[in-house]
């Protein structure tokens, strides 16, 4: 299966839209600690449903947590770049991870995925994915 790193709001809104449903059975999407955090336990923390839904989608292994390995190169591209932890561990784990694509929404992100030539993909271009496959 193909791999897929997200970061949270990208994750929110594949949830919230009915996307993650047309493409857990194209893709394996992986998250960092910290869009878990962000997404999962925050979300719980203000009693979001869609918290709760994708912590089954975790349980259910549609989602997997995959800790970042290179924090120094984390740091490095939030400070060069003013991403937020979470863009930023997901860009990263692309690199690590070897994945298709890092679906990212944030226009900072998008800049640093162009700088750092990683190929990224919006929820606009997942929607395009999910009707061709």
């Amino acid at each position: 299966m193909r791999l897929l790193i997200a970061d949270s709001s990208s994750l929110i809104l594949s949830q919230k839209s009915g996307l993650f449903d047309c493409t857990k059975k194209i893709f394996t999407w992986i998250i960092p600690a910290a869009v878990y955090y962000e997404a999962i336990e925050n979300g719980k923390a203000k009693s979001s449903p869609d918290a709760y839904i994708l912590e089954q989608y975790l349980q259910e292994k549609y989602i997997q947590l995959a800790a970042v390995q290179n924090i120094t190169v984390v740091r490095r591209i939030m400070l060069e770049f003013g991403i937020a932890q979470g863009e930023t561990e997901a860009i990263v784990l692309f690199q690590e991870q070897k994945a298709e694509h890092v679906i990212v929404d944030d226009h900072k992100a998008m800049i640093a995925c162009k700088a750092l030539k990683i190929p990224f993909i919006t929820a606009l271009t997942l929607v395009i994915k999910c009707v061709k496959e």
